[in-house]
């Protein structure tokens, strides 16, 4: 759909007059103009429009877009589905490469190296992983180089933990990841940030580093105050017990959290748990 027709039909739905939708930002005029012409609107325009009629930004690009996901968007999640398909992987990681060298767009040489690293840890291990150093580094210079990280940065290092150090982690945590706290109520960042910390958890479980575990538990806990974070209110009950027992942590410790699960009808998020934690326990 066209920008104009679809604010046309916003405005319309909510039975606000131009009048109403122009005062304080334009006039009357400019927004005849625009819906019905399609002439040039300054996004700073946009965005007060959409304000008034109680639109999000993120709404609006999703009407906008015939409520399909973008072309970027639905590209970044096939790559996960060949992730146990090694035939398809070549042919998945050549189409991002074409699509980089007829774009230039960055984005597709990322997600390619983001893909790439993703298959050899899962498919080879450690000596495939040797095979990817250029990858590594390509995420690595990419994100050095960006002071305020958004959505996009964030899926793209907490994807690829395992290739940093976790002092590295940590310190990027600390002074790059923190800083998103600016977008807490944001939907897109309560996925992203939950999604890092249950991998960094889980990462530094696995390299048997406690102490790393024991930096990121309270700011879990302060985030996980808020209960729309119940989920992962779960993960800080479970790492807190296994930070504190570390070496002799056992499954027993935690049946009381795994009998919450169960009792709020979550057996199979109880069942991973239980996977996931046997894979990782000495």
């Amino acid at each position: 759909m066209e920008q104009h027709i679809l604010l046309r039909k916003l405005r319309t739905d909510r039975k606000l007059s131009q009048s109403f939708l122009a005062k304080g930002i334009t006039t009357r005029e400019a927004v005849t103009r625009f819906e019905h012409r399609g002439s040039h609107i300054a996004s700073t325009t946009l965005f007060l429009f959409l304000e008034k009629m109680n639109i999000s930004p993120e709404e609006y690009y999703f009407l906008l877009n015939d409520c399909k996901l973008t072309e970027k968007q639905q590209i970044n999640l096939e790559g996960a589905a060949y992730i146990n398909h090694p035939n398809e992987q070549a042919a998945y990681l050549k189409r991002l490469e074409t699509a980089f060298f007829s774009s230039s767009d960055p984005f597709y040489s990322l997600i390619k190296a983001q893909y790439k690293l993703l298959y050899a840890k899962f498919n080879d291990g450690t000596e495939q992983l040797l095979d990817c150093e250029n990858d590594r580094q390509t995420i690595i210079t990419y994100l050095n180089r960006i002071e305020d990280w958004g959505w996009f940065e964030l899926s793209l290092f907490s994807n690829l933990l395992f290739i940093f150090e976790s002092s590295y982690i940590i310190d990027t945590f600390k002074v790059t990841i923190k800083k998103m706290r600016m977008y807490s109520q944001h939907p897109s960042y309560k996925k992203g940030v939950s999604f890092f910390i249950n991998n960094s958890l889980i990462l530094f479980l696995s390299r048997r580093e406690y102490d790393y575990i024991d930096v990121i538990l309270p700011y879990l806990d302060e985030l996980t105050k808020d209960i729309t974070y119940c989920n992962e209110r779960f993960a800080y009950l479970i790492f807190k017990k296994i930070a504190h027992a570390r070496e002799n942590f056992k499954l027993a410790d935690i049946q009381k959290e795994l009998e919450m699960l169960s009792a709020l009808g979550y057996q199979q998020k109880a069942n991973q748990v239980i996977h996931q934690l046997s894979s990782l326990l000495p």
